[in-house]
């Protein structure tokens, strides 16, 4: 990666290397997520413990036969159809919740399948969050900390208003506002 400014260039291996995690895979999220997965990201977690409900199949986010099916399991089959080479992590559990956190925080943690030495091909670390949960405010606090400690960017999205307004915030730690502070 190459800095100009505050603007930083990957080249396309460079994507590769890089890992992404969604933590809420509304819409929005889901949505999200299948577009990076097209853009070549080598690694991808996906988190989210709610099931899958008509509003979501009806803005394209998800296949009919997936309603009912968790949200994270769900989107895994969706993003390994469109990059078959990307690796993915599901955490199907509430990161509200001592359980589901940690869960999230051991994929945050954790390399790729042929990880090596940081900057190694193959390595697929975590570099950057996207946050698409508007209901759960402890589950945003619990995130928010999560990425502080590991200096993680995030990248808040937001929908409200029946799916008509919306926003998207980069949030970087130490020198812009966090997650926390965004509510």
């Amino acid at each position: 990666a190459t800095r100009v400014g505050d603007v930083v260039r990957f080249a396309p291996t460079a994507i590769a290397d890089c890992g992404v995690a969604f933590v809420g895979l509304g819409a929005a999220g889901a949505l999200a997520a299948a577009a990076v997965a097209r853009g070549g990201v080598g690694r991808i977690a996906l988190c989210d413990w709610v099931a899958v409900s008509s509003a979501d199949v009806d803005a394209g986010a998800y296949d009919p036969a997936a309603l009912g099916l968790p949200r994270a399991p769900a989107m895994a089959q969706s993003v390994e159809a469109l990059a078959r080479g990307t690796q993915i992590d599901v955490v199907a559990l509430d990161v509200g919740d001592e359980d589901g956190l940690a869960a999230l925080e051991a994929v945050l943690d954790a390399r790729g399948a042929d990880a090596g030495a940081a900057g190694d091909a193959g390595a697929w670390e975590i570099t950057c969050v996207v946050c698409a949960l508007p209901v759960s405010a402890v589950a945003r606090k619990a995130l928010n900390r999560v990425c502080l400690r590991r200096s993680l960017p995030v990248v808040d999205v937001r929908v409200t208003g029946m799916g008509v307004l919306g926003g998207v915030s980069v949030l970087l730690p130490g020198a812009s506002r966090c997650l926390a502070c965004a509510d």
